[in-house]
């Protein structure tokens, strides 16, 4: 029979391992030392990632502001308003959100150097003026922005440690003391005294700017003055916007942009030494121009210069004026209409003024013009196209002027460049240009690995023209290299990966440029690295491709445009590149099922067709974009799944690839779960989505806008261009094995941020062909396969090539002819291409031969397995036997089964062809049985027997049918053991017999015994030893055993059976048993003892459990505990007592319980510094106590400790204290206290009486009264003459003693007044007289208008001490002075022409 022969696929596994590991390499968008994007690899692992390439400005800064400074090394200072380092919490925007530096530029060398990155709120942002060299050699300046409240703030650095010193940061309204300004403005000033003045723009009390001073000797800020409007002059100014500068005459001047009464500038004078500044001049505009805006320059010692502009009709004015600082005129002396001046002067060498600025008359080149004062006139000097934007310049040392300028004129660099101007010889020369990008930056694609072994990418920007760059990376030693620079004519800022098509040629798509400026088509020929533009995009094709080109199997090319084209919302286009033909092949429509706007690639699938998404759109409501498939060369497009909320959506850059398993994979910008996008699988059998991963932000990152990648591990790896911990992007790794997600490094900015495209797999070692091309067979009709193996460490492509043309869809290792014919004849060879330099493998011919007729005879159709052999024969002969149970050509029927027997034969041609016989070789019936151990004992079970196949017969010693019984030996000093054989016979229905013994060995069991160990122990008993026989065997037991000490304390209560098993060698085993009671002791726990006693307490009785038993201790009396038998004598205070109570029971098992208890020395209280009785008007009194700590109470008069007699209830009284020890033993006293009623004296209240009157004191009556007057007197009254006083203040006092000795006293004051007849009137209503009583110094105020008033002053005798007039309508107070009068009683008489009033006064 004949059949082909199908040999195995090559597949060639190298035994080497591989010392080369993968790396992938990558790029951000953004991040790195300049935050221009960066070049990256890194290792599977993701713990390795390298910035092997800074995308940077070769010159960091951006912006260049102010006059330079020259200091003493000869150097230039200035500084860049944005760039650097550090970006802004206050960012302009995007572009210009670094904080700006500080350069220093030396002219003898060309060097320029970032001396400082301010850094915002640290240092302070956006500088606009140079700073200054001081006197110490440090430099001085200030920043308009950042600090702590972002107002600006004023710096000093250190040139020779490059130390970078805040001297102060502007608070403005913040200020702690003052409003301090905001926004410091223009170069400090080094003035004549050595200090540093400068200006700020705002801010200040009146929120128009300050003066200030730094004094370096000691790096202090001070606040001079805040600048306001005042038409008067006084302070004037507002708003400043250039520094200070100082005239000969030691004042200083500067310009502010909205002082004066019209709010269009003025001049101010400040004057250091009054600290005034003062208007001096106001722009009206009138001819002279408004808004000054630059420093002013002095010339000479008395003139200052400056410039001002103006706008009539839209066309700009600019004025050149001087102004006298001895007359304060100012006068236009030039200026420019449809051209300007810039804002800073420079003086010349000779005296004259440098006015650098444009005639947009002539041209929009800076014009550099030499003005002279002397006559007035301007000489154009030179010109220059190299920069715009002149601020003006500054002269060096050399007699050469330098100045920062904006972009170069004609090129694309917006960061500024810096100029050489020598007026000498008229040459302008660019020395550099700031944050110069010449070799590329903002990278917004992937790398493409090119067949050359070398990575080659773009960037949207940077390169001479700025329009980006076409780069190449070589993995061998990571170097880069820019190929070309970009422009406009060829198409610039691509968002492309590179193409590399099968003619060897790179293919570029830009998103701009080209003839109608809407993106081209660039091809770079490798043979001679020669750039080309192929073709211009335009509205009806498209514009603005983002993608790569795709190569189909028709060998043209293939893309998508995001806009226009046809219906206006995108395209697909095809590009030939052999003709150079660009056209649309479909239209997206804002309504169709495909959706619109593609921005991405095609995917060519094993299909042959192409895949891609779009971003928005699908037909539905909930769409936003969709999976369309395109057939190549046609106007075919299908939509094959919408893209939902689920899969994710908004596919931006997102291209599918397809994986061995021919499942579409790939990353989807937006949706999912978390609207950060998606992970996505689509199987194209049954046209369904899985979403692998939702990208969650901070954890697996989000907005994924590159593609995926297969490596040679079999997972997937990608990028997300935000998200993660840091917000950057991450990179990440898929297993679809294990269905894992992993992330594998997080991007930081200094590493990169925002990665882009596609990860590319590069391997360090090369493409090593193993195996080159080889056939496994020629012969027509035959399955034949063409194989090579290489080896790498990344993952492999294949493309075949047949007759020198690419084999479309041979892509594998391996190409397959299901049916070889002639017309598979041919020259074949496989390009290998992966993450090295690809190889082209040796070219394999192949011609196709007839095989030839074959035949075998001589094989029977049946055997039994070890029955008769058969010869065989083939033809023709020369050929070989193939099959099972075959020795040459013979049959050997060994083992069963169907067997093919095959005749092989190949003829001249290597062509091979077979036939093929069959037989059935019949098995043996199966003659084995089990249920036979190899060894029994004795005392074993009988077993039965089980055959494999039933109906054959059992025979041997112990068998009966089909049970073997080890009982039926017998060991009486016999035989160590028994060999017993056990046979088994059958025979098929085939004829075939077959049979089976088995032996098995029979042995006696051992003696095994327990002693050593009782049958009854109480269970608090003492352990015992077990003794076993044979030693070596097993003892199990409760918990009372442990080895073989038996505890009837840890046995459990009741039977404890022990149980001795020993295995012989022979493993027959025996075993022994003990059984042991444990029975429980009786309870002894006994209950009535306290834990403590006091001295004296009353005897308790003891309460046994379990009744019987006997207690025993020192004060134990039968079952009675007497705390009393214990004496305290000395110092004892306590004695610990212990009681025991012991019981036996009926098992004659006995047990103890023992209690302890304490008993302690009782305290003593007692109360102290009391008396036993008191008078009721006594004073109060402090209870003492001992103890302290106890509780002190009292039937009446008691508040604390303090015992008041006058509020405890007459007669008995009692004082308890009550004291408890840290034991709660308690002791107490008690003290009685009598209270003994006082008299009650009663005089009056203090009075005053005529000289000639008298006046009887009364001290009360009562039984038993003793009476003692303080004139000595003993009598109840006491009789006072006012005629014997005479006038004045007397006291007199009395005591009375009662019978109970109690004493009360009391005091009176009487008044003897000479009663004259002047009498004090109620004139409250009119006059107040104050203080009253006085020391002589009273005054008078008047309640209502009395007019004139004569105040006459009397003594209380009735003299006239003095005279006076008051005219109360003048003054509303009187003092009057009677200090030097003696003390005593005085009247005050006051009149008028209506009444008379009269007042007494005291004076003390």
């Amino acid at each position: 029979m004949k059949s082909k022969i199908l040999l195995a696929v090559l597949a060639i596994i190298m035994a080497v391992p591989l010392k080369a590991q993968v790396e992938y390499y990558g790029m951000t968008n953004i991040g790195g030392t300049s935050n221009a994007g960066t070049i990256f690899k890194t290792n599977s692992s993701g713990t390795n990632l390298q910035t092997i390439y800074n995308f940077e400005y070769e010159n960091k800064g951006k912006n260049p502001q102010g006059i330079l400074s020259q200091a003493t090394n000869g150097k230039l200072y200035g500084v860049a308003r944005f760039g650097g380092d550090n970006i802004s919490s206050f960012p302009y925007y995007s572009s210009l959100k670094h904080s700006g530096v500080i350069y220093e530029f030396d002219p003898s060398t060309n060097i320029y150097n970032v001396l400082y990155h301010f850094d915002d709120t640290a240092s302070g942002c956006w500088p606009e003026d140079s700073p200054i060299e001081a006197a110490n050699g440090k430099l001085y300046g200030v920043v308009r922005g950042g600090g702590v409240h972002n107002y600006g703030t004023v710096y000093c650095f250190d040139r020779a440690t490059s130390t970078y010193t805040k001297i102060h940061d502007f608070e403005g309204s913040y200020a702690a003391v003052g409003y301090d300004g905001v926004q410091p403005v223009g170069n400090l000033l080094k003035a004549t005294d050595g200090k540093l003045y400068g200006l700020t723009n705002g801010g200040g009390y009146n929120g128009h700017g300050t003066i200030f001073k730094i004094d370096p000797t000691t790096n202090t800020y001070t606040k001079l003055l805040d600048l306001q409007i005042s038409y008067s002059g006084t302070n004037a100014g507002y708003s400043p916007e250039s520094g200070l500068i100082q005239a000969a005459n030691g004042k200083m001047y500067a310009t502010t942009q909205s002082g004066g009464s019209s709010y269009n500038g003025n001049i101010f004078e400040y004057n250091p030494i009054t600290n005034i500044a003062t208007n001096k001049f106001e722009f009206t505009g009138n001819g002279m121009g408004v808004y000054p805006y630059g420093s002013l320059s002095v010339i000479g010692v008395d003139s200052l210069y400056g410039v001002t502009y103006n706008y009539y009709n839209s066309i700009s004015h600019y004025y050149l004026w001087r102004y006298q600082i001895s007359t304060g005129n100012l006068v236009v002396v030039d200026s420019i209409v449809n051209g300007t001046f810039s804002r800073e002067l420079s003086i010349t060498p000779s005296g004259k003024l440098l006015v650098s600025g444009y005639d947009y008359n002539i041209s929009y080149g800076i014009r550099f013009w030499e003005f002279d004062p002397a006559t007035r006139t301007r000489v154009l000097k030179d010109t220059t196209n190299l920069a715009t934007n002149s601020q003006g310049m500054m002269l060096a040392s050399n007699g050469k002027f330098y100045g920062g300028f904006g972009n170069q004129f004609g090129t694309p660099y917006s960061d500024g460049t810096f100029l050489e101007y020598d007026m000498t010889n008229h040459q302008v020369i660019r020395k550099f240009n700031f944050s110069d990008p010449i070799d590329g930056v903002s990278p917004e694609s992937g790398l493409m690995m090119a067949t050359n072994g070398r990575l080659y990418g773009t960037t949207s920007l940077g390169g001479d023209y700025n329009k980006g760059v076409i780069f190449e990376i070589n993995p061998s030693n990571d170097a880069y290299t820019v190929k070309f620079s970009l422009d406009s004519l060829s198409g610039y800022a691509p968002r492309s990966i590179i193409t590399e098509t099968s003619n060897g040629k790179f293919y570029i798509l830009t998103r701009r440029g080209g003839t109608t400026g809407l993106g081209t088509i660039i091809q770079i020929d490798t043979t001679t690295w020669t750039l080309s533009k192929k073709a211009d995009f335009t509205t009806s094709i498209g514009r603005n491709p983002e993608g790569k080109l795709t190569e189909a199997n028709n060998g043209l090319l293939y893309g998508l445009a995001p806009y226009e084209g046809g219906n206006g919302y995108g395209s697909i286009f095809e590009f030939n590149p052999n003709t150079n033909a660009l056209n649309i092949k479909y239209s997206f429509n804002y309504s169709n099922a495909t959706g619109y706007s593609p921005i991405g690639s095609l995917l060519l699938a094993d299909n042959g067709n192409l895949y891609g998404y779009t971003r928005y759109g699908g037909g539905s409501s909930y769409a936003n974009g969709a999976l369309f498939e395109y057939v190549p060369g046609t106007t075919t497009c299908t939509s094959k799944k919408l893209m939902l909320q689920y899969s994710g959506y908004y596919a931006e850059r997102n291209t599918p690839i397809q994986l061995d398993n021919g499942k579409m994979y790939s990353l989807i910008k937006g949706g999912g779960n978390y609207y950060h996008g998606t992970l996505l699988e689509y199987d194209l059998n049954s046209n369904s989505f899985s979403a692998l991963v939702n990208f969650s932000d901070s954890y697996s990152g989000k907005y994924p806008k590159g593609d995926l990648i297969e490596a040679a591990n079999g997972k997937l790896y990608g990028m997300t261009s935000e998200g993660g911990v840091n917000g950057k992007g991450v990179l990440f790794e898929y297993d679809i094995a294990s269905s894992t997600y992993t992330k594998k490094t997080e991007f930081n900015s200094v590493n990169g941020s925002f990665p882009t495209g596609t990860l590319v797999e590069v391997c360090p070692s090369a493409i090593s062909i193993t195996l080159q091309p080889q056939i496994s067979s020629v012969c027509a009709g035959d399955m034949a396969y063409i194989s090579v193996a290489a080896t790498n460490c990344s993952r492999l492509t294949y493309q075949w090539y047949k007759n020198g043309v690419k084999f479309i869809g041979e892509t594998n290792d391996t190409i397959t002819f299901n049916n070889l014919s002639t017309s598979d004849n041919g020259s074949y060879y496989c390009k290998i291409m992966g993450g090295a330099k690809a190889v082209v493998s040796s070219t394999y011919v192949l011609t196709v031969a007839t095989p030839p007729v074959v035949n075998l005879s001589g094989l029977s159709n049946s055997y039994c397995v070890n029955g008769p052999v058969s010869s065989l024969t083939g033809t023709p002969s020369g050929g070989t036997f193939s099959g099972s149970n075959l020795i040459g050509s013979v049959f050997v029927p060994v083992a069963a089964g169907n067997f093919d027997i095959i005749y092989n034969y190949t003829d001249t041609q290597g062509c091979s062809n077979s036939d093929t016989a069959s037989t059935i070789v019949n098995t043996l019936p199966l003659a084995s049985f089990t249920g036979l151990a190899s060894s029994y004992c004795i005392n074993n079970l009988p077993a039965t027997l089980y055959p494999t196949t039933a109906g054959g017969t059992f025979t041997g010693t112990a068998v009966i049918g089909n049970t073997f019984d080890p009982s039926i030996y017998t060991f009486n000093g016999g035989p160590l053991y028994y060999i017993s054989k056990v046979k088994y016979q059958i025979t098929d229905a085939n004829g075939c017999s077959n049979s089976d013994s088995v032996n098995t060995n029979v042995y006696n069991v051992p003696a095994v015994t327990i002693s050593g160990l009782a049958t009854a122990y109480c269970a608090n008993a003492n352990n015992d030893t077990m003794v076993v026989s044979p030693i070596g065997g097993t003892i199990t037991a409760g918990i009372g055993l442990s080895g073989n000490i038996f505890s009837p304390s840890l046995a459990n209560l009741g039977n404890n059976p022990i149980y001795y098993s020993y295995t012989s060698s022979n493993n027959c085993t025996n075993i022994d048993t003990l059984e042991i009671t444990v029975n429980a002791p009786p309870i002894s726990t006994f209950t009535g003892l306290a834990s403590s006693y006091c001295e004296g307490d009353l005897p308790t009785t003891l309460v046994p459990t379990v009744a019987g038993g006997t207690f025993v201790g020192d004060a134990i009396q039968g079952s009675t505990f007497n705390p009393a038998y214990y004496v305290f004598v000395g110092g004892v205070l306590s004695f610990q007592s212990q009681v025991n109570y012991t019981i036996t029971d009926l098992n004659n098992c006995s047990s103890m319980d023992s209690a302890f208890t304490t008993i302690y020395k009782s305290p003593v209280a007692l109360i102290s510094g009391v008396d036993t009785s008191y008078c009721s008007n006594a004073i109060d009194v402090t209870v003492n106590t001992s103890p302290t700590g106890g509780t002190l109470s009292s039937t009446s008069g008691l508040n604390g400790n303090v015992f008041s007699p006058s509020l405890a209830s007459l007669g008995a009284n009692s004082l308890y204290y009550v004291f408890t020890d840290l034991h709660s033993c308690s002791a107490y006293d008690t003290l009685n206290i009598n209270i003994l009623e006082s008299p009650t004296v009663v005089l009056g209240n203090d009075t005053t009486i005529c000289i000639n009157h008298t006046i009887l004191l009364d001290a009360g009556s009562g039984n038993g009264l003793i009476y003692l007057w303080s004139d000595g007197s003993t009598n109840q009254t006491l009789s006072i003459d006012g005629s014997i006083l005479g006038t004045g203040v007397y006291s007199y006092s009395v005591t009375v003693t009662n019978a109970n000795l109690c004493e009360e006293s009391k005091t009176l004051e009487i008044t003897v007044d000479p009663c004259t007849g002047l009498e004090e009137t109620d004139n409250d209503l009119a006059l107040n007289v104050y203080p009253n009583p006085s020391n002589g110094i009273i005054n008078i105020t008047s309640k209502a208008n009395l007019g004139i008033m004569d105040i006459e002053i009397y003594s209380s005798m009735g003299k006239l001490i003095m005279k006076t007039e008051w005219n109360s309508n003048d003054s509303q107070t009187q003092n009057i002075n009677l200090s030097k009068e003696p003390k005593g009683v005085y009247y005050l008489r006051f009149s008028n022409k209506n009444q008379v009033f009269t007042k007494r006064i005291v004076i003390q």
